[in-house]
């Protein structure tokens, strides 16, 4: 049985496969959404971050997005105590990568680990 999570990772325009993570997550223009499983990526999505401009309160609109695609784990590289919470509340599992890398290569990355590394971060999202 495979087993599937949805990822939303902070994204520079244009986002995608292609994008890079953003420094900070509230703030990013787009972020990318991807079903993810041992086969490696489907169903590539960039949604438009409405909070992106925002002078306060980006946070939980940001968090909102993500709840609103159903989104299981968010790869980012820095999250603020109060989105850390907002994100714990909902179900929304979160770990730290590096800023500035290529979407691609993160998610290669996470197929490349062990199985079980891989289980673990799918099994602790769900």
């Amino acid at each position: 049985m495979t087993v599937t999570v949805r990822v939303a990772i902070p994204t520079k325009g244009p986002g995608g496969l292609r994008g890079e993570v953003d420094e900070v997550f509230s703030r990013a223009p787009v972020f990318t959404i991807v079903d993810l499983n041992d086969g490696g990526p489907r169903n590539v999505t960039v949604i438009e971050n409405a909070a992106a401009s925002f002078s306060h309160g980006a946070g939980p609109v940001s968090v909102k997005i993500l709840s609103d695609n159903h989104v299981e784990l968010l790869l980012a590289p820095e999250i603020g105590v109060g989105t850390s919470t907002l994100l714990e509340e909902l179900g929304i599992r979160y770990v730290k990568v590096e800023k500035g890398a290529k979407v691609s290569k993160l998610l290669r990355e996470m197929k490349k680990g062990s199985k079980s590394k891989r289980q673990s971060l799918i099994t602790e999202a769900k």
